[in-house]
């Protein structure tokens, strides 16, 4: 007995083993918190498969594969069709494309068909042109040809006709009238043939184109010596054909000389048509 009991008799007695109390509850109170942690992890884990092997006292005999079921005709011939349906589309598209490569080709090569004649025209055109300007150059320099040989023909026979002159006045016992223009002792004319004679010396000496339309006559004054050299000529009526005329007046000119009429004389002025169809 204590001190303090002994003073006080009245104050109540301390209980005995209070440490070893509360000991135990914290013992029971965390076996309580482990069971429940214990149990939770439990429930959240899966649990471990289990795998058993059964066997028999007695040999089985498996049982035979079920049977296929029957294939349906109706459906079979669907889907056949069905294949060959799309196989047909896809045949008719490849052909479709084929004809639409096929057509665009074959507007290509017309297109180009096209130019290409185009071209041709155009080229063809161009020749034309040239060749029109060409034929009028050649017009051009056969008009100015026959135009300066006009001119020396009428220089020429100006020139003969003054020598005649000269010698008409110079001859005496000119049995001829006052107004007569002949140049002989007495009138003579040349004889029938003699015209056909110059034309027939002349005519092969006309170059003239074949196109030359029509038949057109043009009618020459020539004036002659009495060698019979051509001294002179002169178109006195022109043909309706300048080309026709242009083409007399050179073959004369390349002439020079015609042939005497049958009495051996050359008359001093004799006037010829000439005929393309003669």
């Amino acid at each position: 007995m204590t001190a303090q009991s002994l003073a006080d008799p009245f104050r109540p007695r301390a209980l005995q083993g209070m440490r070893r109390g509360a000991v135990l509850a914290l013992v029971v109170h965390g076996g309580l918190v482990a069971a429940l942690a214990l149990a939770v992890s439990w429930r959240v884990r899966n649990p471990a498969p289990v795998v058993a092997e059964l066997w028999s006292t007695t040999v089985q005999e498996a049982a035979p594969p079920a049977a296929a079921p029957e294939p349906d005709p109706q459906a079979d011939i669907a889907l056949k069709k069905a294949r060959e349906a799309e196989k047909k589309e896809r045949e008719q598209q490849r052909e479709r494309q084929a004809a639409e490569e096929r057509r665009r080709e074959l507007a290509e090569k017309e297109k180009a068909r096209l130019k290409e004649r185009e071209k041709e025209r155009e080229r063809e055109r161009e020749k034309e042109k040239e060749r029109l300007k060409e034929r009028e150059k050649q017009k051009e320099r056969e008009r100015l040809k026959a135009e300066k040989a006009e001119k020396a023909a009428e220089e020429r026979a100006e020139a003969a006709r003054q020598e005649n002159l000269a010698r008409i006045k110079g001859m005496a016992g000119a049995t001829g009238g006052a107004e007569s223009s002949g140049n002989a002792a007495q009138s003579s004319g040349p004889s029938a043939g003699y015209a056909g004679r110059i034309k027939a010396r002349i005519k092969p000496l006309i170059v003239y184109p074949d196109s030359l339309p029509g038949n057109p006559v043009a009618e020459v004054e020539v004036r002659l010596a009495p060698s019979g050299a051509i001294v002179g000529q002169r178109l006195l009526r022109k043909s309706e054909s300048p080309e026709w005329d242009a083409a007399v007046m050179r073959a004369l000119e390349k002439a020079e000389m015609l042939p005497r009429d049958v009495d051996g004389r050359v008359p001093s002025v004799i006037v010829i048509q000439f005929s393309r169809r003669e």
